[in-house]
């Protein structure tokens, strides 16, 4: 979750409303006649009062059974009323049930969740400050019943080791497994790193060192990488110190799903760039694993992963950044299948050139953007200058293919300019997702510019672009722009909101085409909130009714 400061980690129950707007005129939309997403029946669900960062992060499943998706929001700048003190930052995630494409305005119909074992039906584990719970959410059936189980990070989660004094930002991650009928979450469990003396019944442990600022669960991606049907999990662990001396090297762990037994922890992987077989060196501050992205690039059987490095040198060129991927096999992610490859500027065959602070690799996403069958990929580089404007922003785009993965053949770069006009701070490529909104059979790029102030607006009020595939990758026609303060988007801009800070896609609406949630986790500032927009118009049953 790109938070104000990419340096920083973003760190009673809230009352909650939802608006529905009637037919407004669409977003700015040059070269296109008629918007793919609507605005018709726009909803924005908020929280009023408090501290939080509602919408950091956000997944789209159907979370209680109904064939319907819902919403998973992280809100890891929740502040939790304990019993003694206040605890900032603790976090909090929020479960909105999908009531036929519209979502309940009364918070009592919502399921929110904090880690407290003496609170059911939380989630297991013990509310702390600075845990930030919901910094990442993900989904994806890891036993094999048919049903959507969750995963949060919590990447601030702190505790002692072995009788030594509390680590601080081990991080952690929470497993729930759905129950017939969506009731509840069983079987939950935490999983850390290298903490031997919490294992419990309800804790399992991965490879890596316990040492402070790890932050393991910062990042989550969900894929089937030995292909036997059964859902796996990617975690990040951007600040792994392989050598324990805290020098945020970074790796990343993946954990197997298995049939009626969800994850286990036999035969989990570690994964750094000390790992043999993976591209690269493992050097400090490189921060291996702070985004992470999963797709099937070479048309096999076996899902693969894409690891964000932004701040690795690229020559004498430092945090210029890359972006590994990972192809997966029989036994998980690795070589079997092809050689692991490094994607970044400054590449003979790559568009652009490495420099100082660019940051590629800080956000990804993948998809089918040219419709050929196999998936693409989309790496965030946010602080990149386009001339003259600094730290404008701009995407890389690789495409896939059969026989040999991931290619620079055919390579993008996309920048603001493709949507709108170019400006100094707009950080475009911070948050990425893909979703197909058009119902062509092709994926559609989903990019954030947080630092967008759109008509000299409030300072980093934020945007998100919209681009379309085609048969031959994105393009610039049709691309679409939205914002608070767009007709149809509920709510003004807000200074250092930063609208499109979480992204996900999904079918809300049982259509065959994706659509889209919106976080703006400072909107207004300190409370935050989702907005959503439908590529068909929703169903008004059960109360809801139609203008």
């Amino acid at each position: 979750m790109p938070g104000r400061d990419s340096e920083k980690m973003p760190f009673a129950l809230l009352p909650v409303a939802l608006v529905l707007l009637g037919p407004l005129f669409i977003g700015f939309l040059p070269g296109s006649a008629a918007a793919q997403l609507r605005v018709e029946n726009n909803q924005k669900i908020y929280h009023p009062t408090g501290q939080g960062s509602f919408g950091a992060a956000i997944a789209i499943a159907d979370m209680n059974d109904d064939g319907l998706a819902d919403l998973v929001i992280g809100n890891p700048e929740k502040l939790f009323a304990g019993q003694f003190s206040d605890l900032p930052n603790a976090g909090e995630i929020a479960i909105v049930p999908n009531q036929q494409g519209q979502f309940p305005t009364d918070s009592f119909f919502w399921d929110r969740y904090v880690q407290s074992t003496s609170v059911p039906p939380n989630f297991i584990g013990r509310v702390d400050e600075d845990d930030f719970f919901g910094h990442a959410v993900a989904t994806g059936d890891f036993n094999d019943d048919g049903r959507a189980d969750i995963v949060i990070g919590a990447p601030g989660d702190h505790f002692a080791v072995d009788g030594m004094p509390i680590r601080l930002s081990l991080g952690s991650i929470t497993v729930g497994y759905q129950t017939a009928g969506g009731e509840s979450f069983i079987s939950q469990r935490v999983w850390r790193q290298a903490a031997p003396n919490v294992q419990s019944q309800q804790t399992s442990i991965v490879p890596g060192n316990a040492e402070d600022g790890e932050r393991f669960g910062w990042a989550l991606a969900v894929g089937d990488f030995n292909g036997d049907g059964v859902d796996d999990l990617a975690v990040g662990v951007p600040g792994e110190s392989l050598d324990g001396t805290e020098n945020a090297t970074g790796a990343g762990n993946v954990i197997f799903g298995s049939p009626g037994g969800g994850l286990i922890d036999d035969g989990a992987q570690f994964l750094h760039q000390a790992t043999p077989g993976v591209v690269g060196a493992a050097e400090p501050g490189d921060e291996f694993g702070h985004a992470l992205a999963a797709g099937n690039f070479n048309c096999d059987a076996y899902d693969d992963l894409v690891v964000g490095i932004h701040k690795e040198d690229i020559g004498d060129e430092t945090d210029s950044g890359a972006a590994v991927v990972l192809y997966g096999g029989p036994s998980g992610l690795g070589t079997e299948i092809l050689p692991t490859a490094s994607f970044h500027q400054g590449r003979s065959d790559v568009i652009g050139s490495a420099e100082p602070g660019d940051r590629l690799g800080s956000s990804l996403a993948s998809g089918d953007f040219n419709g050929d069958g196999c998936d693409d990929f989309a790496v965030g580089i946010p602080f990149e200058d386009v001339d003259p404007f600094g730290s404008a922003g701009g995407v890389a785009v690789f495409y896939g293919s059969p026989a040999s993965g991931l290619t620079a053949a055919g390579d993008q770069f996309i920048d603001g300019g493709w949507a709108e006009d170019l400006e100094s701070g707009d950080r475009f490529g911070a948050s990425l997702a893909s979703g197909d909104f058009n119902g062509d059979g092709k994926s559609d790029l989903v990019v954030a510019v947080p630092g967008e102030e759109y008509d000299g607006g409030p300072v980093d009020s934020g945007a998100v672009n919209i681009l379309y595939g085609s048969n031959t990758g994105l393009v610039a026609a049709g691309s679409e722009v939205w914002h608070s303060g767009t007709p149809g988007i509920l709510g003004d801009p807000q200074p250092t909101s930063e609208f499109g800070t979480g992204l996900a896609t999904g079918p809300l609406n049982l259509g065959n085409r994706d659509d889209l949630a919106i976080g703006v986790p400072w909107d207004p500032p300190e409370w935050g909130s989702v907005n959503i927009l439908l590529t068909d118009a929703p169903f008004f049953l059960d109360g809801f009714e139609s203008d």
